[in-house]
């Protein structure tokens, strides 16, 4: 089925997705795509009037980032323990290009406790752009793309290109060697040359840059913190176990330790596939 035209943005009301909502209106005047708003509403005393002052404040507030902009909102009845899967049903029924997600990085017992980026994110099918108060999208200039021999690297391809033609980006191709042997050169070579191909076909702009190490991740931030004007596109690789509820998985790492906005693909069941 193909997406609708639409940007769907996960509000609470707090600072942080106050925040995400005016980066999502930006989009939106980029893109020519709908805004709509969703909200779960577990507070029995409020009504949906109650959320449409909010909600309209935050319109005005966002001044002429909501200018030819189409906002509309969803307020959805659920309770706190079920946040997020109302959120992920809701998402399916809106069926949009984007979601924007405002997150902080909760530790402790608190990533046990409400709806968390890392929940949401396993729990939909759709591509995510994920950003903390201080990072914004409105200044972008550069979308990074981690290349891995991964299987699943490659599969945020289709979502970064077009997000990038969105934004008229340059994407920058990282291609990792992270331990290989001659073969595996080899191998990413031939992984390059087919991105390059779709690049080209895609009429994009891109350069590649290399990189070799022993880590992932400290290879990507150490040249996405030096731009200030840049995005990672990512693919979260699988779903959190029992242990991830205590150890720091990958993905909460880079969460963590980003200073940019992420594009996140979940490995399974994207639409967005290489």
């Amino acid at each position: 089925m193909e997406n609708c035209k639409r940007i769907a943005v996960s509000v609470d009301f707090t600072k942080t997705s106050r925040h995400s909502f005016k980066e999502a209106l930006f989009l939106g005047q980029r893109t020519g795509f709908e805004v709509v708003l969703v909200h779960i509403n577990s507070d029995r005393n409020k009504t949906e009037a109650d959320f449409e002052e909010l909600i309209e404040e935050m319109v005005v507030e966002a001044g002429d980032r909501a200018r030819n902009v189409e906002v509309n909102h969803r307020i959805i009845p659920g309770n706190k323990g079920d946040v997020v899967e109302r959120l992920s049903q809701t998402f399916d029924q809106l069926n949009p290009v984007y979601l924007v997600i405002g997150y902080e990085i909760k530790t402790g017992f608190g990533k046990l406790l409400g709806p968390n980026i890392q929940k949401i994110i396993y729990e939909t099918k759709y591509p995510v752009i994920a950003l903390k108060n201080e990072e914004r999208i409105d200044q972008l200039k550069t979308l990074y793309f981690p290349l891995t021999l991964s299987n699943y690297s490659r599969q945020k391809t289709n979502i970064s290109i077009k997000l990038v033609q969105d934004m008229d980006l340059e994407l920058v191709l990282l291609p990792l060697k992270i331990n290989h042997t001659k073969k595996d050169d080899v191998h990413m070579d031939i992984m390059v040359k087919n991105m390059v191909e779709k690049f080209i076909s895609s009429e994009i702009r891109y350069r590649i840059q290399y990189l070799e190490g022993k880590d992932e991740l400290d290879l990507v931030l150490g040249v996405t913190h030096d731009d200030n004007y840049s995005l990672t596109s990512v693919v979260f690789e699988s779903s959190p176990d029992f242990f991830d509820r205590f150890m720091k998985s990958r993905e909460e790492k880079l969460l963590e330790r980003t200073k940019d906005p992420l594009l996140i693909v979940k490995s399974h069941h994207s639409p967005y596939l290489y």
